[in-house]
């Protein structure tokens, strides 16, 4: 045989090797996690689960003992070949919905995820509609302060209706220097 004969028998005969060896080797399941990447994934669904003994800390964060427990828990589901879904699912059968620090999308929870963008909504509308009201007659684009009326116009009355008199000015202007003063 010629030598390009014997690399194209070799080459098809590694061909079926594979094909017939990569399905035996998927069937047989991953290598057990270890090291770095099991610490990974504990962190990875730990940091998903509250502790149920400290305020607003997830289990990862935690230093209490039933935090251990549960890392120490996850740990062994991963490590039996169980998913972070699977394990996740464990934990909310056994404890509820509250064990998860981000609840559910679903049912009443919707509320939860809603209710901060909603509450912004309103206080923005709120905020807006008191602004307005505070000078109904400011054109719009008018910041508070701004001169509203033209040079050549007759000057805008104060809020009470009536234009300060000169000598009521003169008194602001003195009890303003008496106090800048001292």
């Amino acid at each position: 045989m010629r030598p390009a004969g014997i690399f194209l028998v070799l080459a098809v005969a590694m061909v079926l090797l594979f094909a017939v060896t990569a399905p035996v080797l998927a069937a047989d399941g991953e290598q057990p996690l270890s090291g770095w990447e099991l610490e990974n994934r504990v962190r990875r669904v730990a940091e998903q689960v509250r502790c149920l003994v400290c305020t607003g800390q997830s289990v990862w964060d935690s230093n209490s003992a039933w935090a251990f427990e549960r890392r120490e828990e996850i740990r062994a589901g991963l490590m039996a070949g169980l998913t972070e879904d699977e394990i996740l699912k464990a934990f909310e059968d056994r404890w509820g919905t509250g064990v998860l620090m981000r609840p559910p999308m679903t049912g009443a929870f919707w509320a939860v995820w809603l209710l901060p963008g909603a509450a912004l909504v309103v206080a923005g509308a709120a905020l807006a509609a008191r602004f307005r009201r505070r000078n109904p007659d400011a054109p719009a684009g008018v910041l508070p302060g701004e001169a509203t009326h033209r040079p050549d116009s007759e000057p805008t009355p104060t809020a009470g209706g009536v234009r300060p008199t000169d000598a009521e000015l003169a008194e602001v202007d003195r009890r303003l220097r008496e106090f800048w003063e001292a």
